[in-house]
């Protein structure tokens, strides 16, 4: 299964004189990325060489949570009184704080929760039933950590590339994040997106934001030095 083209070997022509030595895959359930190039995702590494997309990467699994972690998160969701969720104004998404020590127990997400991470920038999102958010760039932070907690099936976040002068009207090069089964993932904030509730529930997803002008590919490599 894979959804791009394989990448020549002329192409990897220049990576050695800046210095970008990490050529082999870095690689999480089944999702491959070359260093800053996007994401690719194929079922087996041995049946292919390397396969990248010709743009961004707009996003990056990088650890199962434990089912404690999970336990504790619904415990939060399903005991929150009304007067819980709060927004900061009416343009945003009504959110439910998060204790700092929620991912105590899932070592990369607390690594970049202590390094990068303020104590109230982590909250639940609800995405009410058959909604969607507008097309928008992340106003407050570049990459944020984001798990879906449910409707997996009915629900994803949309990503795209720009708008162009000539074609104001078309965003172009969607790739929709259908989200795994407690894997979080790094988000690429700046690039255009959007989140689609398709299903008939409330969707709640852990959205926690990293600190500073942090790049996808910054963090990526943090966690490849620390893990």
């Amino acid at each position: 299964m894979g959804y791009g083209v394989a990448l020549q070997a002329s192409c990897l022509e220049g990576f050695d004189s800046l210095g970008l030595h990490q050529i082999t895959l870095c690689s999480y359930k089944g999702y491959y990325t070359c260093f800053v190039i996007r994401l690719w995702r194929f079922e087996s590494v041995a049946e292919h060489q390397l396969w990248v997309i010709n743009s961004d990467m707009f996003f990056y699994p990088f650890e199962t949570i434990q089912q404690t972690t999970m336990t504790k998160i619904w415990n939060i969701v399903n005991t929150a009184k009304p007067e819980d969720w709060w927004r900061e104004n009416n343009k945003v998404e009504w959110r439910l704080s998060l204790p700092y020590d929620t991912f105590v127990d899932d070592p990369k997400s607390n690594c970049l929760i202590q390094r990068f991470v303020s104590p109230h920038r982590l909250y639940v999102q609800r995405l009410e039933p058959r909604t969607s958010y507008n097309w928008h760039l992340d106003y407050a932070r570049t990459v944020s950590i984001c798990m879906c907690l449910n409707e997996l099936k009915d629900s994803f976040t949309l990503f795209a590339n720009k708008q162009t002068d000539n074609d104001p009207f078309h965003w172009f090069n969607l790739e929709p994040l259908y989200y795994e089964e407690n894997t979080v993932y790094l988000i690429d904030g700046q690039l255009p997106h959007t989140g689609i509730n398709l299903s008939y529930n409330t969707r709640y997803l852990v959205s926690i934001s990293l600190n500073g002008y942090v790049t996808l590919s910054s963090i990526i490599k943090y966690l490849n030095q620390k893990f």
